[in-house]
């Protein structure tokens, strides 16, 4: 769980819009892909240079999101409104996506005490990150990401 409730993810993603249903409970993560999303997520519609993330909105209610935002565009809002109504969901959008999704990073990482460690390099840093998590278990409690998330979507995640 994530702690960030929905009016929390609203302002630090300097949200232009929103409308729909507030959710009471606390968002339980923050996606940008529907296959992977958990029920109780923001999912942050992130634009490619091949696709809309707003046109996954609707997955990812499916999918059980119950806080949708995109980018902001021609149509957007009134198709997230229309998903809103429907689905009883909140939906907002952000004039930048990628950037919304950092700051969201941001904001939930300052609420964490937790040290972080980053590795970089052009090569190795998987196997770093792997022997460094088991060494540093030994003597507190560590947590390690499943996979490397090494871009500018990912690391937020």
């Amino acid at each position: 769980m994530i702690d960030l409730s929905a009016g929390d993810a609203l302002s630090a993603a300097g949200a232009t819009w929103s409308t729909g249903t507030t959710p009471c409970a606390p968002l339980v993560d923050v996606s940008t892909d529907t296959r992977t999303l958990r029920p109780g997520s923001l999912f942050v519609g992130v634009p490619g240079p091949r696709f809309d993330g707003a046109a996954f909105a609707e997955a990812a209610v499916d999918a059980g999101a119950v806080f949708v935002l995109a980018a902001d565009g021609p149509g957007v809002r009134d198709r997230l409104a229309a998903l809103a109504e429907s689905r009883d969901v909140l939906v907002a959008t952000v004039d930048d996506a990628v950037h919304a999704l950092a700051e969201l990073a941001r904001t939930a990482r300052e609420r964490r005490s937790a040290r972080v460690v980053a590795i970089t390099g052009s090569n190795g840093k998987t196997s770093t990150k792997e022997i460094l998590g088991h060494l540093m278990a030994a003597s507190r409690r560590t947590v390690l990401r499943p996979a490397s998330y090494n871009n500018h979507i990912g690391v937020p995640r």
